[in-house]
């Protein structure tokens, strides 16, 4: 039988200065973001790519990020959103790319590189550079704004897993919700009414819902309390969705007064709560870790290379490739 793993006393400690610091933290400006444009693709990626069909639509997440593609051929394919702008570009509505990565669940690619059939445009995933990083996300939530949207599903949306975490409906918004957020399976042609939080954007709009249902008019909230809490920082929004539903909520708010003033402990005790569950129930094996970590100190001495001169530009996106296509076997 295996033992469970204790959690450092060290490492609690230190999680509940960071997650206090972070709380404290004040946002600092972001700067223009000016990605690399793409480039010409004169490399030829190891392997067949696993699809080649022309792009539908542009898929973005609730901050308005492009962050994958729905192809004519019904396939969905996820792309890292700090990338957005470049696959924008490469993979307009209309084109036909190829893709190059790794099928999963009900349909879904993720994608370590898209190229424009017709002119060899293309954008890989590779990380940003350092004063090109997004603002976190729980500062970028303050762009947030209460939405609604009703209609028929065209696409049901997953995770890695096949675990069904979203769905484009026939007016073209996005929703996105927790798997645990569903009491039936959904399908396409069936009725979705949502409430949340979300942006619209040129690419469309998307949301985060937070009460789902048939209609408008039959909406069921999908938290409660601190759960609600809990969840809406697992899926990575932040506390500014919470405040902004505290204002929605009227005069009394989302929580009684005095449960704001307990709400900062609260959310760092749960922080300590989900690493250390986490810690005690990995069953990961520990050589599987430590390939990954190879494999990243390798990507990372690959960039500095590239940003040395060191190496060409052919054989960068070429070593990069090979070492990208280790995780696929």
């Amino acid at each position: 039988m295996k033992s469970a793993r204790r959690v450092p006393a060290w490492f609690c400690g230190l999680l509940a200065v960071v997650g206090g610091s972070l709380a404290a933290g004040a946002a600092v400006a972001r700067p223009p973001h000016h990605g690399p444009a793409p480039h010409q693709a004169a490399w030829p990626p190891a392997g067949a790519p696993v699809a080649e069909a022309a792009v539908q639509r542009l898929l973005v997440n609730p901050y308005g990020d492009v962050d994958g593609l729905l192809l004519t051929d019904g396939r969905v394919v996820r792309f890292p959103p700090h990338l957005g702008p470049q696959l924008a570009e490469v993979a307009a509505p209309g084109r036909t790319v190829r893709v190059f990565g790794r099928p999963q669940a009900l349909g879904q690619i993720k994608a370590y590189a898209v190229i424009d059939a017709a002119s060899g445009a293309s954008v890989i995933d590779q990380p940003p550079a350092w004063n090109e990083r997004p603002l976190p996300r729980h500062l970028r939530a303050a762009q947030l704004q209460p939405l609604q949207t009703a209609g028929q599903v065209t696409t049901v949306l997953t995770g890695a897993r096949g675990e069904i975490n979203g769905a484009i409906l026939d007016n073209g918004d996005i929703v996105r919700f927790p798997p645990h957020g569903l009491l039936q399976p959904l399908a396409v042609g069936q009725r979705l009414a949502a409430s949340g939080l979300g942006t619209r954007s040129a690419h469309g709009t998307a949301l985060e819902a937070v009460q789902l249902g048939p209609s408008l008019d039959a909406l069921q909230p999908l938290y409660g309390g601190a759960l609600m809490v809990a969840a809406t920082l697992r899926r990575g929004l932040g506390l500014a969705p919470l405040l902004a539903l505290s204002a929605c909520a009227g005069p009394a708010g989302l929580f009684p007064p005095h449960v704001w003033d307990l709400l900062g402990g609260l959310v760092v005790i749960l922080g300590l709560l989900a690493v250390g569950l986490w810690w005690m129930s990995s069953d990961q094996p520990l050589s599987r870790r430590g390939d990954r970590r190879r494999r990243r100190l390798a990507l990372e001495e690959l960039d500095r290379r590239y940003a040395a001169g060191d190496i060409g530009r052919e054989e960068y996106l070429q070593r990069k490739l090979d070492l990208l296509d280790t995780d696929l076997r």
